[in-house]
């Protein structure tokens, strides 16, 4: 079993509060991993605070308004080796973003992954994946997915060189 957790505070500050503000940016994180002779399964949760920043024009000159913007995300990891060389791995995550003020939108994101891969050789892995990705407004608004089915080859020509080539079919709420 794996387990590691941080806490991390960021720190700045600006001689010029026009254009940058004084800020203090909380995170943590707790990640936990148990292994076996033929697979592993893992959970990690992440709490993530900042201040963001959008400019804009008016008829006065710019405009600058600052938000808090907190994001909160669980995720998951499974994979198992049926073989030595056939394996089934699925991750998942669900993301909660929230800001302070009206200018930005409140929203969640929810992801997963399915993926079979057969090793050919040490070099060479084909695999196919299929993966769902949301982003849904937390106040209504326009909610779209995306859902893909691809088929590719990883391969590992050297420990500094190696690559991905994969093709598939994508399609989201507008059906393309």
């Amino acid at each position: 079993d794996e387990f590691n957790t941080g806490l991390a505070l960021q720190i700045a500050r600006s001689s010029d509060e026009t254009l940058i503000l004084n800020r203090e940016s909380p995170s943590a994180f707790i990640n936990w991993l148990q292994k076996s002779t033929d697979g592993e399964f893992g959970m990690s949760g992440r709490y993530t605070e900042m201040e963001v920043r959008d400019a804009g024009l008016e008829a006065t000159g710019l405009s600058l308004v600052t938000s808090s913007r907190v994001s909160r995300n669980i995720s998951a990891k499974w994979s198992k080796a049926f073989n030595q060389r056939s394996t089934l791995s699925a991750n998942g995550s669900y993301e909660k973003v929230s800001y302070t003020g009206d200018t930005f939108i409140d929203y969640n994101t929810t992801t997963g992954v399915i993926t079979f891969a057969y090793a050919l050789n040490e070099k060479s892995t084909p695999f196919i994946k299929i993966s769902y990705a949301d982003y849904e407004p937390v106040a209504g608004g326009y909610y779209s997915y995306l859902s893909s089915a691809d088929a590719g080859l990883h391969w590992q020509s050297s420990d500094n060189l190696q690559g991905t080539l994969q093709a598939g079919r994508s399609i989201n709420n507008d059906g393309e």
